[in-house]
């Protein structure tokens, strides 16, 4: 029988705590039936007889009927809770050197506000995890962002995804944002009337035609997001995106790597009926998770992947000092 490592949890754990779900949420049902007729009759008696006794029992009732709806919406959020630890912690199983999952918890929305790359006034998160691989430390959340808060006609999807934020060890100090052109109604360029002029960040392209197809990019200082965009990070974010073909927003801001894509963990709920699906969840989970080790592995951790640039600058100086000495003679 295998155990979840953390939590201890078997899937005829969950069997169990589906089953007596069930038999509560028909237990509810009923209660709710009965309780729908029997606050009809005490309205009735209330109207008819005009007596004090039925306006309590009427108040009595519907206090006991939103009781029951809380008691049933815990279950299933104690079951969703469990079932999501399970798959969440199965998935991630051997695949980091730390790991930590808080099912409850999430980001907050002003941490998310001042990172000024998507727009947002509405914001609820979960599905917390935390953990290092390969030093590189992590956090990661579900967000959903409500278009309907936005008031723009621009956006009219709502976005129901992942927001991951890595310790970034390479040092910079001007944002840079690089956002997919499928996502890019929610992307936040952050040039508004009233933003600092320090602040601002303006469009530009790579020159890299693979790339610009795929991404748009907004800096505060073009040269240095150039060195953070080598040649050969350009070809492993086109890569990543067409392998997940999922939209996706990196962003580059207080020494920290921000990525932003749709990948939530179970973004429909899991629901008591139809029993779910474990092994096909766990496996789209795995797939969720893989993209952090994938982001540290070739984004982050790769010696090489920052030297392209230099070597490219080196290599112009090198050109232009032999022009001019090639000229002097």
């Amino acid at each position: 029988m295998k155990k979840n490592q953390s939590e201890g949890i078997s899937r005829e754990d969950l069997k169990a705590l589906r089953e007596k779900s069930l038999v509560r949420r028909f237990v509810c049902r009923v209660l709710l039936l009965l309780y729908t007729i029997l606050t009809a009759l005490v309205f009735y008696g209330c109207v008819e007889n005009e007596e004090e006794i039925y306006v309590y029992l009427f108040l009595l009732t519907i206090s006991v009927m939103l009781g029951t709806v809380i008691w049933m919406t815990h279950t299933r959020e104690k079951y969703t809770e469990k079932v999501k630890t399970y798959i969440v912690e199965t998935a991630a199983e051997g695949m980091f050197d730390s790991f930590r999952y808080q099912p409850g918890s999430g980001f907050f929305l002003d941490d998310l506000h001042e990172a000024r790359m998507m727009l947002m006034k509405e914001l609820r998160s979960d599905d917390l995890m935390t953990g290092e691989y390969n030093d590189i430390s992590f956090r990661r959340a579900d967000v959903f962002v409500p278009s309907s808060t936005l008031g723009m006609e621009l956006v009219q999807d709502d976005f129901n995804g992942s927001w991951t934020v890595f310790k970034f060890p390479k040092e910079f100090s001007h944002d840079l944002q690089v956002t997919s052109w499928d996502l890019s109604p929610h992307s936040r360029v952050n040039r508004g009337f009233f933003t600092p002029h320090y602040r601002e960040r303006h469009l530009f392209k790579t020159g890299d035609e693979a790339f610009d197809e795929v991404f748009i990019c907004s800096a505060q200082d073009e040269a240095e997001a150039m060195t953070l965009l080598t040649p050969t990070v350009r070809k492993r974010m086109v890569r990543i995106y067409w392998d997940s073909r999922l939209p996706m927003i990196f962003g580059w801001k207080d020494n920290e790597l921000h990525f932003i894509t749709k990948n939530a963990i179970a973004p429909s709920g899991i629901k008591l009926s139809p029993e779910p699906d474990l092994d096909s969840m766990v496996k789209e989970t795995k797939k969720s998770l893989f993209s952090i080790r994938r982001v540290i592995e070739e984004l982050i951790m790769s010696r090489s992947i920052f030297s392209d640039y230099v070597t490219e600058l080196l290599t112009a100086e090198q050109n232009d000092t032999d022009s001019e000495g090639a000229g002097a003679h």
